[in-house]
């Protein structure tokens, strides 16, 4: 698929799927426990103090570890990312 017909897809499904009612923020506070399926959302990091100790504690119920730990490289095409509409 060429670069303006895959980014074109990434936005409209972005702008889908990224509406009101389907968007959670959380508002962090100390001792705060937030569980999340990786299958089915889409995370988006957000600006926060580097300052601040941040830990993630990773665990697994299920899976196919041959196919959900496959290794990953470089993606060169990934050096041409500039945000969409809808990841900003």
């Amino acid at each position: 698929m060429e670069d303006a017909r895959a980014q074109a897809l990434l936005d409209g499904l972005l702008e889908r799927t990224c509406q009101g009612a389907r968007v959670y923020t959380h508002h962090w506070t100390v001792g705060d426990l937030l569980v999340w399926d990786n299958r089915c959302v889409l995370h988006r990091a957000r600006p926060y103090d580097f300052n601040e100790v941040r830990g993630l504690q990773g665990t697994r119920i299920a899976g196919d570890p041959a196919t959900e730990l496959a290794a990953t490289g470089r993606d060169e095409r990934a050096s041409g990312f500039a945000p969409s509409c809808s990841n900003r």
